[in-house]
């Protein structure tokens, strides 16, 4: 499954948007309107990818809940 997470709620109605468009076929597409900081990452091996997204107080933050879900 492919999740994204968005803080804006604009931006999280646009990423709605988008996965309509999605092609048949796509893996599921799960989107959450909630900050980066406080979302609980999976406990299963994923895949995040994450490109100059957040200044540095919030990247601790998600870097945290990296290594939290890489412990778990």
């Amino acid at each position: 499954r492919i999740e994204g997470v968005e803080l804006s709620a604009e931006l999280h109605r646009i990423a709605e948007r988008n996965v309509r468009r999605a092609p048949a076929g796509a893996p599921p597409i799960v989107l959450h309107n909630t900050d980066a900081a406080a979302y609980r990452l999976p406990a299963e091996p994923f895949v995040a990818y994450i490109y100059n997204s957040f200044r540095e107080p919030v990247m601790a933050q998600v870097a945290a809940g990296l290594d939290a879900s890489l412990e778990a």
